[in-house]
């Protein structure tokens, strides 16, 4: 027997059909008898029904399980063969490995092609044996950033806030996690900057996601902590969100100002 199939076998001396029930034994006694191996469809009064049937009366014979007062209408499985002159494997599929390990039996009932019927009954009995299965997580903190963020073009004279974002993608197996932007330069900390020439009010910024919607912008400054998790998180959606004022009086120097952001996973639980 291997797992819930039960497999026999058997050698036939000719060629017929084998029936396989697998049954519950009797509770109380343990008891596996039968009265008969298949029901039979006969006339009683001219070919009364054998006590063991030993013989098959019509081809409706043999589509009935065993049935007795003892084998207490248990039956957990059953399957027909067509079976070959010689030695074959039948495979019995269906019973359960908790059922078969409190104990139970296997009938087998076989017909040739002359309608004489042998039948054997086979203890089964299963164990089972406790096993481990499992996987490892390694330790990650992942962080992904889309295109860099783009506030547009700033129009001198006018005062006005500029807006831009950017997608990020956070993944982290540790027991909390916190998302951070820095500004490692040393020229106009926390501005952005053109050559030598610096906006006079500072880039602010924010992250947002589906847990956090309503982060408001601060200075970007030399650090900003932006989002934090207390537990692991996979593939969690952060959009990284920037702002920067201009006023009216204050002086833009032609061409692109920016400034090189350093955005950091870190945890305190690895």
């Amino acid at each position: 027997m291997t797992g819930t199939t039960v497999n026999l076998n058997v050698t036939a001396g000719a060629a017929g059909t084998a029936r396989l029930f697998l049954y519950d034994v009797n509770p109380i006694d343990g008891n596996k008898s039968y009265t008969r191996v298949w029901n039979t469809s006969c006339d009683p009064a001219t070919n009364p029904a054998p006590d063991y049937g030993l013989s098959a009366c019509s081809t409706a014979d043999g589509t009935t399980p065993p049935w007795a007062p003892d084998m207490m209408g248990g039956i957990l499985a059953s399957q027909t063969f067509t079976v070959a002159a010689g030695t074959s494997t039948l495979s019995l599929t269906g019973a359960t490995a908790a059922r078969l390990a409190s104990g139970a039996s296997l009938l087998v009932s076989f017909v040739n092609g002359a309608n004489e019927v042998q039948a054997f009954d086979v203890p089964v009995k299963a164990t089972s044996t406790g096993g481990t299965v499992g996987g490892t997580v390694p330790a990650t903190l992942s962080l992904s950033l889309g295109a860099p963020a783009s506030l547009g073009a700033f129009t001198p004279g006018l005062l006005k806030t500029y807006f831009a974002s950017t997608p990020a993608t956070v993944t982290s197996t540790a027991g909390d996690a916190l998302l951070s932007v820095s500004d490692p330069s040393s020229v106009g900390t926390g501005h952005l900057v053109n050559g030598t020439f610096v906006l006079p009010e500072p880039l602010q910024a924010r992250a947002r996601n589906a847990a956090n919607t309503g982060t408001a912008y601060n200075n970007v400054g030399s650090n900003l902590n932006l989002l934090t998790w207390s537990g692991p998180v996979s593939n969690d959606a952060v959009n990284l969100e920037f702002s920067q004022l201009v006023k009216a009086n204050d002086p833009l120097r032609t061409g692109t100002y920016s400034k090189a952001l350093t955005f950091t996973l870190s945890t305190t639980q690895p």
